[in-house]
């Protein structure tokens, strides 16, 4: 039977349900998780490691050496990054790293959005024109390349965070100068305190410069990919538009279900192309004439990596056999509905959506009590409609 160690540095829901998932699928679960997240309520879970973000890689480490998990799945950016910087701190984690997320020799472009998609394009893949920008003088030259509206995006960001739509050169150069501007101490320490998160403690200690980018907008609708993948091949993928986001340029809360070719065929060039282990994300952007257009990739877990929708659409099950060496079994598909209504991010939204499927953990009572009191949470009523059918 594997062990996986689900790890993540923030309170966001989607490693609360893919320990069911991998639970569901034989799989022995432990998590590395601040002492907060709900995942510490899934009946599905073994052990909970505390996350304590001022000893994140000697934590990580520990977890990992108390663990001895098979596979490690990250599910947020910040915990790539500490895996990444493990296992080039200390070699004898790099097998387990490798095997968990795929060629460690790539992820410095992964993890830059630019490098990332000149590389992409590279393969064939369509994207909107990007460029690095580390002056004044490189935006205003990029900006006359890629034209206007464009997005200014840092690195190191994610949930819509450190995106800037700009319109007009004097918006791209305020953008700018915000962006490159790391934040000072004393705000720093006064987001540590607002927000209870002591990441901004480490902002405070030590400010982060992160590299921008400028890329041409492309007005459409979001899609999204997520795929399983092992030794630089795809083993299962989901495909969706994007039918409701919390805020714009958010995370999505309500999908439809698609096929893609140029999804697979994205995804399963860019496995191939950087060895990749694991889950991962790609996001694109469809244009009024259909036309798909990739603009980043989420080098981890997504938010609908635990679904269970049939044969090369179940995650999980796919990345256990994979890594057992046998053929997938999948689960029971969940719903033969096209939207999904994530939950509890669309609670108040997915009711909109005539028959849309309400992706409530209903086996795990406790998990559904803890993902109920997130704050994001905004309608009992809307929670309690959803329970009774």
């Amino acid at each position: 039977m594997a062990k996986v160690l689900l790890s993540t540095t923030m309170l966001w829901p989607a490693p609360a349900r893919l320990a069911g998932a991998f639970a569901a699928c034989g799989a022995t679960v432990e998590a590395l998780a601040p002492r907060r997240h709900p995942v510490g309520e899934s009946k599905s879970l073994a052990k909970l490691h505390p996350y304590r973000p001022l000893q994140a890689i000697s934590g990580l480490r520990s977890a990992l050496e108390a663990a001895r998990p098979d596979l490690v799945i990250p599910c947020d950016d910040r915990a790539v990054r500490h895996l990444v910087a493990l296992a080039d701190e200390e070699e004898g984690f790099a097998d387990l790293v490798a095997r968990s997320i795929g060629r460690l020799a790539g992820y410095g472009m992964l993890l830059s959005r630019s490098a990332f998609l000149q590389e992409a394009s590279g393969l064939g893949i369509e994207i909107p024109p990007i460029r690095e920008v580390a002056t004044e003088a490189d935006l205003k030259s990029a900006l006359h390349d890629i034209g206007l509206p464009a997005a200014l995006k840092t690195d190191g960001s994610w949930g819509g965070e450190g995106v800037c739509l700009v319109h007009t050169y004097d918006e791209a150069l305020a953008a700018f100068r915000h962006l490159a501007l790391a934040p000072s101490r004393l705000r720093s320490l006064a987001r540590a305190a607002r927000r209870q998160d002591a990441h901004f403690l480490l902002d405070a200690v030590e400010p982060k410069d992160y590299a921008i980018s400028v890329q041409r907008f492309v007005k459409g609708v979001p899609a999204t990919c997520s795929f399983a993948a092992w030794d630089g091949h795809v083993t299962a993928s989901l495909h969706m538009d994007v039918l409701e986001t919390r805020e714009p340029r958010g995370p999505a809360t309500v999908l439809n279900r698609v096929f893609s070719p140029q999804m697979d065929e994205a995804a399963r060039a860019i496995a191939r192309q950087f060895g990749l282990c694991g889950f991962h994300g790609l996001d694109f952007i469809r244009d009024a004439s259909g036309k798909l257009f990739l603009i980043e990739i989420n080098p981890r877990a997504t938010q609908i990596c635990h679904l269970a929708l049939g044969e090369g659409r179940d995650l999980p099950a796919a990345l256990l056999a994979a890594f057992e060496g046998r053929t997938a079994t999948p689960r029971p598909v969940v719903t033969d509905a096209s939207v999904i209504a994530l939950f509890p991010q669309s609670v108040g939204q997915g009711t909109h959506h005539a028959g849309a499927y309400h992706d409530l953990p209903a086996d795990d009572p406790a998990l559904l009590h803890a993902l109920s009191a997130q704050k994001d949470i905004h309608s009992r009523e809307s929670l309690a409609a959803l329970q009774n059918g």
